[in-house]
């Protein structure tokens, strides 16, 4: 157990667990567990100045989507404050809405991209990357499980869409067919869902290619709007 003392001397216990009930692109909803029968507290978001929350909950807004962001709460014993408890959440990953878009990978996280063997990564290679320095990466070797798979972020095509289109550059070293992995699939689903489910359909296969060079592919995702 831990207790935190006000400078004067007081006595006065830091706030239980600090529990999130909603995140958003722009704001994370939390409350926490009161230990000295207070109704208010301090909370500090990513180090800034601590503000009064009139009760055992609190919204902080105008925060940058897909990102962490810290949290400290200090209990208010009038006149004395404890020691902080603190945490660290996500806000919501924010879709990809607005065209054209270009994702080069430079210094990104995969924080909102589903990777759930986490086999996939970001690669720091000039002499292997497309353009610049960065590419999406997955060292496959003969070992990776047949079912491996990465999901990019939300898509939201417009409703007045017309040739959109998605399209990259891959380049695919070794036989699929011959590693007893099947084929390399993209597949799309209408449903933003984060797990491989029926409401996928495969749009482009590449069976069996042995290819030092890089390859454009392309879809269209009107039909998606």
């Amino acid at each position: 157990t831990t207790f935190g003392y006000a400078p004067g001397g007081a006595f006065c216990r830091k706030p239980g667990s600090l529990t999130l009930d909603e995140a958003t692109t722009e704001s994370l909803s939390f409350h926490w567990t009161p230990r000295n029968g207070e109704s208010s507290g301090l909370v500090s978001i990513d180090g800034g100045a601590y503000d009064v929350a009139t009760d055992t909950f609190y919204t902080a807004y105008g925060l940058t989507h897909s990102s962490a962001h810290s949290v400290a709460v200090r209990a208010f014993c009038d006149p004395d404050t404890s020691t902080a408890t603190t945490a660290s959440w996500m806000t919501a990953c924010a879709p990809i809405e607005e065209f054209p878009f270009l994702e080069t990978f430079e210094g990104l996280e995969l924080t909102c991209w589903v990777n759930p063997a986490n086999d996939w990564q970001v690669l720091n290679s000039p002499s292997s990357a497309y353009e610049g320095t960065y590419m999406l990466y997955n060292y496959m070797n003969g070992l990776v499980a047949a079912n491996s798979y990465i999901i990019s972020p939300e898509i939201i095509v417009p409703s007045d869409a017309e040739d959109l289109e998605l399209s990259w550059f891959a380049q695919i070293r070794g036989n699929y067919s011959s590693q007893s992995h099947g084929s390399f699939e993209v597949l799309i689903s209408g449903d933003a869902s984060t797990t491989i489910d029926d409401s996928y359909t495969t749009v482009l296969v590449v069976d069996s290619i042995f290819n030092f060079n890089f390859l454009r592919y392309s879809v269209l995702l009107d039909e998606y709007a």
